[in-house]
């Protein structure tokens, strides 16, 4: 999936008018590792990013932080 359409999905998540919609976590999971996309997508309101290969102790850490928030 393309950065854009991550960025604008999460947009749409975040911004939607829906009880309870924009505090759903949405996390990320690329191979695109650089600062700035990561960056941009805590931006358009993402609450984590893992990069492949990934760890199944980061995915719970991300999600246990996602779920705290």
């Amino acid at each position: 999936m393309s950065v854009f359409i991550v960025l604008v999905a999460a947009k749409i998540i975040r911004y939607i008018e829906i009880k309870d919609v924009a505090v759903i976590p949405v996390i990320v999971l690329s191979v695109n590792v650089y600062t700035k996309y990561i960056a941009a997508l805590s931006a358009a309101g993402m609450n984590g990013h893992l990069s492949k290969f990934i760890n199944f102790d980061i995915i719970c850490k991300t999600g246990y932080n996602a779920a705290e928030k």
